[in-house]
């Protein structure tokens, strides 16, 4: 009978001592426990690097005064994406924000706009790096379409100029319109024979 009534004892004084905390923790309005840390609202970083499951780096964001960036890159550490700030290139040219989608080797798809306002171009180039298809617009209003052949001669131009109409041009592998609009055909359009 000892037993039971100590086995009895050493019950209520645990039930007793958990009923206790319990009751501390409700007046104090749980303080004890552990409360989770208030979410910051800013966090500041320079660069911010992810990683896959093996440790690649796949996307770098980087805030670089001189290029802010961001870069994804594929499994074989090629860029595949890229959006930021590109410093003027030399003397006399214009600093630009750009958005390139690249193959493996170089851009593919390249949005540019003019850190002036100067304006903005989309290209599309082909596999050997030949930009094809062009498109832009100046801050002046004026627009354009431009379409190359695989050497990067010029075949195809339609102008938009923002204050008189419009221009379409057919170019040959000389550089020469062989017909355009509005006007007349080019005098030398016809080719018979030569």
């Amino acid at each position: 009978m000892k037993r039971l009534s100590r086995a009895l004892l050493i019950a209520a004084v645990l039930v007793a001592g958990f009923l206790g905390a319990g009751a501390y923790q409700w007046q104090a309005g749980g303080a004890a426990f552990a409360q989770p840390a208030p979410a910051r609202q800013v966090v500041t970083v320079r660069e911010l690097v992810i990683v896959d499951e093996q440790g690649i780096e796949r996307i770098v964001w980087t805030g670089e005064d001189a290029r802010p960036r961001l870069v994804m890159r594929d499994t074989d550490l090629h860029p595949r994406a890229y959006l930021g700030f590109v410093p003027p290139a030399g003397e006399g040219k214009s600093a630009f924000w750009a958005m390139n989608l690249l193959d493996a080797q170089q851009p593919r798809a390249v949005w540019a706009i003019g850190a002036d306002g100067g304006g903005s171009t989309f290209n599309l180039r082909d596999n050997h790096g030949v930009i094809r298809y062009s498109v832009g617009y100046t801050d002046q209003g004026n627009g354009g379409l431009g379409m190359k052949d695989t050497q990067g001669r010029q075949r195809l131009g339609l102008g938009m100029p923002a204050h008189a109409g419009y221009s379409l041009s057919l170019i040959d592998e000389d550089g020469q319109a062989i017909w355009s609009a509005p006007g007349h055909p080019a005098p030398h359009a016809s080719r018979e024979g030569e």
